[in-house]
């Protein structure tokens, strides 16, 4: 394996990173400091065993007291420095589910984006079957 596909243990992220990696360019594009750690929360479905994350500085307490009003985050990040932070969502949020979820980040007095994954599902000849039968099977998730 060559260097550059190489990983290493970062403790300072709480993740890997390539081995050739900086641990400055892990700093938070809104502050500078390294990302937060933080423990799950119960209520956040994960077939991880480290329930430790790291989250951008700028929003780590935003995204907890997301976590503490219910919502599960599948994905966090402040984006650079002149971009909004942004969270990504489960598809089993509803669309007044998502409501609420936004009015929770209008209180945290910055502009964020919500993405959500959604199942994209087809009709698909079963194989095997010879009247022609269709069944809806998932081809994906998309993130929307």
């Amino acid at each position: 394996m060559s260097e550059a596909n190489e990983v290493k243990w970062c403790k300072e992220a709480n993740t890997f990173i390539a081995a050739d990696c900086d641990i400055e360019q892990w700093r938070c594009k809104g502050c500078g400091r390294l990302p937060e750690i933080l423990e799950l929360p119960d209520h956040i479905d994960t077939h991880r065993k480290n329930r430790k994350v790291s989250i951008d500085y700028c929003v780590a307490e935003d995204i907890k007291y997301l976590w503490d009003n219910g919502v599960q985050t599948l994905s966090v990040c402040y984006g650079h420095k002149e971009d909004d932070p942004s969270i990504v969502i489960d598809s089993k949020y509803t669309y007044k589910e998502i409501d609420k979820i936004v009015k929770l980040l209008e209180d945290t007095g910055k502009e964020w984006e919500v993405h959500q994954w959604q199942i994209i599902e087809e009709k698909r000849r079963v194989a095997g079957k010879t009247n022609g039968e269709e069944e809806l099977v998932t081809v994906g998730k998309v993130w929307i």
